[in-house]
């Protein structure tokens, strides 16, 4: 997002906020209090997390194969944790509910379940029960990548189905 986008959404913010009748200013200034709050909870769980999560694979003590697979999870367990927070973040840009961000947060959530079970399939003897998440996971990413690309052509105008400006 450039700068002037950037401008623009805190500017729309601020014209919300001139509309907003007086008596509810407050409960306005309660929200993005706790959307802050909020915010820093998850830029701290985050980076707890990776530092742990470093931590542990330096000192584990398992077969290599079950340290990456647990490296990688984590890994992707933080980056799921740093799109809620640009999710919180865009609350300020754009206001009001972002429907892109969860559909990200779930594509990413979708596929660290995937290359899980596809990286325990070489681990594990429960070979059945592995194929079957490996398909509903794969089907729920492509459910979500399609919804993702729906959403966003709705969002441009002349590319079928946005609303022209």
């Amino acid at each position: 997002m450039s700068g002037q986008e950037s401008q623009h959404g805190w500017d729309a913010r601020r014209q919300e906020r001139e509309r907003t009748p007086r008596h509810i200013l407050p409960l306005v200034w309660a929200e993005d209090a706790m959307h802050y709050a909020v915010a820093a909870v998850l830029v701290a769980v985050a980076a707890v997390f990776l530092v742990h999560t470093v931590a542990d694979a330096l000192r584990s003590h398992q077969a290599f194969p079950d340290a990456v697979l647990s490296l990688i999870e984590s890994l992707l367990f933080v980056i799921i944790v740093l799109e809620l927070f640009t999710t919180v973040v865009s609350h300020f840009r754009e206001g009001g509910f972002q429907l892109k961000p969860f559909l990200i947060i779930g594509i990413v959530s979708g596929v660290r379940h995937v290359l899980t079970a596809g990286a325990r399939t070489a681990l594990d003897a429960h070979f059945d029960k592995i194929m079957i998440e490996l398909g509903v996971n794969t089907g729920i990413v492509v459910g979500l990548v399609v919804a993702l690309v729906l959403v966003h052509r709705s969002e441009r105008p002349g590319l079928g189905g946005g609303i022209e400006e």
